[in-house]
């Protein structure tokens, strides 16, 4: 009897890659503060400036593309299991359905046949999904497709900074000059500013709590 092994090794891997991604993150936030030369009214908190993003390594796209698959690999092991458990045996092409639109979630419970699911294994399935309002699925399915079907997911660097020891010195045309040697915490991010080890780990817990949840009936 399935006892989703398989899901948690999944989830084990997506930690492990999160883990990593902390590792990367750290690496790339190591060494001095870089020196920059602002310019504004010395008498207010506001100031503008330049820095320049250090890339990201390759091997954070990957580690990052790699826990959103195992993610939702994580997803259709469950849905796997739950078909073995309920219907006392596996059935081909079972996979946990994500769907924005109930009419088509019923079609994919046939189609993918999940039909022997009991009435309230199917009712938690149903109720997980977009289209009741289950907004962290979502973003799950559209980071996976995207990464399967497109190219990996773009990740950026972001720098937050905290200003250090600043000095004050005119140019030459007696317009003030503030420099500031910054320390930047570097923050791997998705291209739209989501920050990607925070939206994976948000992930994680959620689909952590869904084996848990189905864990309790094997």
């Amino acid at each position: 009897m399935p006892k989703l092994i398989d899901a948690e090794s999944k989830l084990a891997n997506a930690r492990g890659h999160i883990s990593e991604l902390v590792r990367i993150q750290k690496e790339m936030g190591k060494g001095p503060g870089n020196l920059v030369k602002v310019t504004g009214n010395v008498f207010t908190d506001k100031w503008e400036f330049d820095s320049p993003a250090a890339p990201v390594p390759e091997e954070a796209r990957h580690r990052f593309s790699d826990a959103v698959g195992n993610l939702r690999s994580v997803l259709d092991y469950v849905a796997y299991d739950l078909v073995v458990l309920d219907t006392g045996h596996p059935q081909t092409r079972t996979q946990f359905p994500v769907l924005n639109d109930e009419a088509q979630f019923e079609g994919e419970i046939r189609s993918r046949k999940m039909n022997g699911l009991t009435a309230a294994h199917l009712q938690r399935i149903r109720e997980l999904q977009p289209f009741n309002g289950c907004d962290w699925i979502a973003r799950l399915a559209v980071l996976s497709n995207s990464d399967k079907h497109k190219t990996l997911v773009t990740v950026a660097r972001k720098g937050n900074s905290s200003a250090g020891p600043t000095t004050l010195t005119k140019d030459r045309a007696g317009k003030i000059v503030k420099t500031v040697r910054l320390t930047l915490e570097t923050v791997i991010a998705l291209d739209d500013g989501r920050h990607a080890i925070a939206l994976l780990d948000e992930l994680c817990v959620h689909v952590g709590a869904v084996v848990s949840e189905f864990k309790k009936d094997f």
